[in-house]
C-alpha cells in the first residue's frame, strides 16, 4: 500500500467481507497493519519490497534446540532410532520451510545435524 489511510481502507474493507459475506470471526487483537518488513507469519519473515520470504531466527533456534533434543547422547535409544528421528524431523521441517528463499541456510542447518550424528 502507498499509504497509511489506504492500507487501513484496505483492512476495513477485508475485515467486512471476511464478516458478513463469510460469517467469520476476525479478531482486532490479532489483527494489525505492518510493512513487509515487520512481518512475521507462521514461522516466515518476509523482507525487501519484493517480499523474499526468509525463515524467521526464532524458527532456526528452535530447529538447533530440537536437532540437539533428538541426536542427545545420553538418550539410550537405538541406533536405528538415533538416525530415523533426526532424519524425519529434518525433511518435514524442511518441506514446510522450502519456499524460503535462503539456500545457504539449509546447507548450514544440514551440516548442523550431521555433526551431531557423527560423533555417535
Amino acid at each position: 500500500m502507498k499509504s497509511k489511510r489506504s492500507a487501513e481502507r484496505v483492512f476495513d474493507s477485508v475485515h467486512r467481507y471476511l464478516t458478513t459475506k463469510l460469517h467469520l470471526v476476525v479478531n482486532l487483537e490479532k489483527s494489525r497493519i505492518v510493512t513487509t518488513e515487520e512481518l512475521e507469519y507462521l514461522g516466515f519473515r518476509f523482507v525487501g519490497t519484493r517480499a523474499t520470504i526468509n525463515v524467521t531466527s526464532k524458527s532456526i533456534d528452535r530447529f538447533q534446540h530440537r536437532i540437539r533434543e533428538i541426536t542427545g547422547r545420553s538418550r539410550g535409544i537405538s541406533m536405528e532410532r538415533r538416525l530415523g528421528e533426526p532424519a524425519r524431523f529434518v525433511r518435514g521441517w524442511m518441506g514446510y520451510f522450502a519456499i524460503a528463499s535462503q539456500l545457504k541456510l539449509f546447507a548450514s542447518l544440514d551440516q548442523c545435524t550431521r555433526i551431531p550424528i557423527q560423533s555417535v
